[in-house]
């Protein structure tokens, strides 16, 4: 037959005929495929779509919506054979079938066609993982097609000849006449079969749309085995105990983090199964929907695979790798991250939008505005006593980037998008004491002496850190400590030693934010505060961003609204601000890492930054005074973002320190040919060698063992030798926190 007669045969056995090109297995008429593609109703609509093609035209069909086929590969060493006979060890054997196969001489390959229920789905690929099997694909009326007679395939078989597909009947035997099967009187497929290739979708029933279309994103890889099957078992014995809410979303992440450690096989299914299980359960009583609880499902399989994506299982074997994710979810960000970081919520557009449309880092506006929502809130909402005591929200962000970026430009920006009230105060810190008069002074003197309160929320914008730097470190300067003591929420106004002196603003009796602006070069002597802890509490993010368009007329801004916090009472009861059960048990993992000595110095308030990033996150979205598990996952993202700017920032130190003293060093040597003696020049030379040889194949070795090697005579040259060798580049240093809180150095061999 040609291509024509041979499609009006097939439509009038009951199956829907479309045209390849000859020879070709692809592809069919578009709009004719997939799950809106529509098919010919009549034989002129036959004749029509045969219309263009040649009378040599390949023949494929589109399943029926009642039938299925199952396509084997047995062949150039692929699994196909093994697959199906694992498969009919657990499900049965399959009763026989016709077959459409190009290939006379394998009784095995080829397209098996079975009656399915019609609405039916099958995964798209049949496989056992843990087997290694596959090379089983599933042909469905919305997925593939089959290639049938009189097709000829695009390869020729050994010998060189043409290989024409054919049909093989049940028995086996190959049709040479214009036979042709009827999807009505096929086989069906085995109700052990249905069930083993069911497809998410068809394990979650008729059920809500929305389920349907979430389940139908979850990577489906067949049956749940080995620790998926565990789990889910785990899942449905949880629901008929305790909270079916909690227990139900820490099961789903649960299922997804095995997934992603390559232990979960059937993930797909099993959230699947879970998900029906959840419905039935919840809505056993008749108080809710199934629709309700449905969505509220859909937000757990939302939810998870996005903190997968925050906070992915570290590589056990890398070093740091505890301190990597313990640390508040520390893996690097990505581009993809970040971009979908910024299109994940409107307003987090919006900030980006007008940022560019500005000539701004999207980051440094986004700082910016994050300053401007904290200092809203009341000071009376607090962060919960997950470990230790209730903590402040104060927040302080630094602007990173060269002279001349635009990071006060930035904050401009964000002071448009987030215009503050009146009666939140700006100001400029002049010393560590004068933190409290920017929120209190007091009038009289003696007993007549009354404090006036004059704001309880101020927002600081100092434009260079060399500001803060002058103010810092003045002979007796406070303002680093009190610093620390206002990200706590402590009370700043005793810091008087004079009590007449003195503004008392209570604890948790004050909102104070502040945005500094730092230049990579001049922000070593706040990096430096690391053992008192300053660096810690600050949020780092890039003033400078390569994606800044070319600008043209600047739009108008629209502010972003905030209608949490227009106004507040003074003096209220401590509110502790709702934080979800993933960020609780995150920040209680850290807690037992931090007091075993394994979490880096600069991440000690990491996590606690990233609650206060989770709630403003929270109050632009408007979803009141609860951080959601979404919240916590964006503020990791945020994050990532602060580690990586601040570690591009030592480095840029690093570097200028390494140059520096390879300059000082010349000048030394220099000077110490016309000054040193020989004796000297040799007992620091004798003593790099022995440092050297003592830190060779050694690890990192502390500064104290170092010096209780040395002889006598050498333990004098040991900072000149240390300081020599780093020069040169043979050794490197790094600073270590003992558990009593000391700090100390600790050094090993580049080689």
């Amino acid at each position: 037959m040609t291509y024509l007669p041979a499609a009006v045969a097939y439509y009038r056995a009951g199956w829907t005929p479309l045209p390849l090109p000859p020879k070709r297995k692809h592809s069919p008429p578009t709009g004719y495929t997939g799950r809106d593609g529509r098919r010919p109703d009549s034989v002129p609509d036959v004749y029509a779509l045969a219309d263009g093609h040649p009378d040599d035209a390949n023949l494929c069909l589109r399943m029926p919506d009642t039938v299925i086929g199952l396509d084997v590969d047995a062949y150039d060493g692929k699994h196909g054979a093994d697959t199906l006979t694992e498969a009919e060890k657990r499900w049965g054997p399959l009763p026989p079938t016709w077959r459409s196969s190009s290939r006379d001489d394998d009784p095995i390959s080829g397209i098996r066609f079975y009656r399915v229920p019609a609405g039916y789905e099958a995964v798209g690929t049949l496989r056992f993982p843990e087997l290694d099997l596959a090379d089983i694909e599933t042909v469905q009326w919305f997925d593939r097609y089959a290639v049938v007679a009189p097709s000829i395939h695009p390869d020729l078989d050994p010998d060189g000849r043409e290989r024409r597909y054919r049909w093989h009947e049940p028995d086996g035997a190959v049709v040479t006449d214009d036979t042709l099967p009827d999807p009505a009187t096929l086989p069906t497929l085995p109700t052990t079969w249905l069930g083993g290739l069911a497809s998410v979708r068809q394990h979650a029933g008729a059920t809500d749309p929305t389920i349907l279309a979430a389940l139908r994103r979850l990577p489906d890889d067949g049956p749940p085995t080995g620790a998926t099957l565990t789990r889910l078992t785990t899942a449905i014995t949880d629901l008929g105990n305790g909270s079916r809410h909690d227990s139900t979303r820490d099961n789903v992440l649960a299922l997804y983090r095995l997934h992603e450690q390559g232990q979960g096989v059937g993930t797909a299914t099993a959230l699947a199964d879970l998900c029906q299980r959840f419905v039935r359960t919840v809505t056993a009583d008749g108080t809710r929907t199934p629709a309700d609880a449905g969505r509220e499902y859909v937000r757990f399989l939302d939810g998870a695979p996005r903190l997968i994506a925050a906070t992915p299982t570290p590589d056990h074997h890398a070093e740091n790798a505890a301190l990597a994710t313990l640390a508040g979810d520390r893996s690097p960000a990505t581009v993809d991250d970040e971009q979908e970081f910024w299109e994940r919520r409107d307003e987090l557009t919006r900030i980006r939008d007008t940022a560019y449309n500005r000539g701004a880092s999207p980051w440094a506006v986004f700082g910016g505005v994050l300053c401007r929502v904290i200092v809203t809130v009341p000071p009376y909402m607090v962060l919960p006593p997950v470990i230790y005591g209730r903590a402040s929200v104060n927040l302080f962000c630094a602007l990173v980037g060269p002279s001349g970026v635009g990071k006060g430009g930035s904050s401009a920006v964000a002071a448009e998008l987030v215009p503050l009230r009146p009666e939140i105060g700006r100001g400029h810190a002049g010393s560590g004491e004068g933190l409290a008069h920017l929120f209190a002074h007091s009038e009289g003197k003696g007993a007549t002496r009354v404090v006036v309160r004059d704001y309880d929320a101020v927002l600081v914008d100092i434009p260079e850190l060399d500001t803060l730097r002058a103010i810092g470190t003045r002979s007796g300067a406070t303002i680093l400590p009190l610093l620390r003591m206002a990200f706590s929420g402590e009370d700043i106004g005793l810091s008087y030693v004079d009590p007449t002196r003195r503004l008392p603003l209570g604890d948790h009796g004050y909102r104070l934010t502040m945005i500094v602006g730092a230049q990579p070069t001049r922000a070593d002597w706040l990096l430096d505060d690391a053992d008192g802890g300053t660096p810690q509490r600050f949020l780092w993010l890039p003033a400078t961003d390569p994606n800044i368009p070319d600008l043209d007329d600047a739009d108008p801004v629209d502010p972003i609204p905030l209608d949490l916090y227009t106004s507040w009472p003074r003096r209220q009861p401590l509110t502790c601000i709702t934080i979800p059960a993933t960020a609780k048990r995150t920040i209680q993992q850290a807690n037992r890492h931090r007091h075993a000595g394994k979490v880096d110095v600069l991440d000690g308030h990491a996590l606690q930054v990233r609650e206060k990033v989770a709630y403003a996150l929270a109050i632009l979205a408007k979803h009141g005074y609860e951080i959601t598990d979404e919240d916590w996952e964006l503020a990791g993202i945020v994050m990532r973002r602060s580690d990586a700017t601040r570690a591009q920032m030592r480095h840029t130190i690093a570097k200028n320190a390494t140059e520096a003293r390879k300059a000082a060093g010349h000048a030394d040597a220099t000077q110490s040919d016309a000054k040193d003696t020989e004796t000297e020049r040799l007992r620091v030379g004798r003593t790099c060698t022995r440092l050297r040889t003592i830190l060779t194949n050694s690890g990192w070795v502390k500064r104290k063992t170092l010096r209780l090697t040395l002889t006598p005579t050498q333990r004098p040259c040991l900072n000149l030798a240390i300081e020599h060798l780093l020069t040169v580049g043979a050794i490197e240093e790094r600073l270590t926190k003992s558990a009593n809180g000391a700090i100390g150095k600790e050094y090993r061999s580049t080689n």
